[in-house]
């Protein structure tokens, strides 16, 4: 597309010179950098959006995994709380680390405050006496924290592991059990018989021995009355045979 320059400016106005005028291929030259140029900035928004929708997917799938893998791992705490082994499991490691830390802390004061006290013995010349209850301090410090430790820890151990056993074989546990007090009432009742066959053979001897000291109370009493009675008629003749004499 070309133009001519007016020749003539109109009355009244002042002449400019007018820009010359890009020719027509300069014009399709342009234009097709701009068309280019925006088909690029279309593609970069394209991969810009593909990107964004491939992100989005990403997260998405990622949170349903997630909840997924949260609600399991819910699943399975539920279960493992819900169950009696576990739970006797825990209680029992409960109780032994308490113990086992009372204990295991006891002992590191005791055993500790001693060999600190022992181990600040030498150097007393130069501390004037003040290493020994340093030492002692120090040392039931470290011997309160160590045992304290390894106290819980193997209380907690013992106590649980001890704990699973006991509840895994409780049936062979009351099976045990019960047949010791099955054979415990038996002796129960076997010596229960016993001492009843005693009480009565002994209540029996008992009473034949009465019977036979009121028999032999009973034979001495008329023997000794039968005595008594002829010294009296003994005595009463005498009597009479000494007064019709005199």
């Amino acid at each position: 597309l070309s133009l001519e320059k007016p020749t003539t400016s109109p009355p009244g106005c002042i002449a400019m010179a007018a820009p010359p005028l890009r020719t027509t291929q300069s014009a399709e030259k342009d234009l097709s950098q701009v068309t280019e140029s925006s088909s690029a900035m279309k593609t970069m928004i394209a991969r810009a959006e593909d990107t964004k929708k491939k992100a989005a997917m990403k997260w998405q799938a990622t949170k349903v995994k997630v909840m997924q893998q949260a609600k399991l791992a819910r699943a399975k705490s539920v279960e493992l709380s819900s169950d009696k082994s576990v739970q006797a499991t825990a209680a029992s490691a409960v109780c032994g680390a308490t113990v086992g830390g009372i204990g295991g802390a006891t002992s590191g004061l005791f055993l500790g405050g001693a060999t600190g006290a022992l181990l600040g013995v030498p150097p007393a010349l130069f501390t004037v006496g003040l290493s020994i209850p340093v030492g002692a301090a120090l040392g039931a410090g470290c011997g309160l924290f160590m045992g304290g430790a390894a106290g819980t820890a193997t209380g907690a151990g013992a106590a649980g592991a001890a704990g699973y056993s006991a509840y895994t074989k409780r049936a062979e546990i009351a099976s045990f059990i019960e047949q010791v007090r099955a054979k415990l009432v038996e002796a129960f009742d076997k010596g229960k018989s016993a001492a009843t066959e005693v009480k009565a053979k002994a209540s029996s001897k008992i009473d034949d021995a009465k019977v036979k000291a009121i028999d032999t109370f009973t034979l001495a009493k008329g023997f000794v009355i039968s005595h008594i009675a002829a010294a009296k008629e003994t005595t009463l003749a005498a009597v009479n045979s000494a007064g019709g004499k005199a």
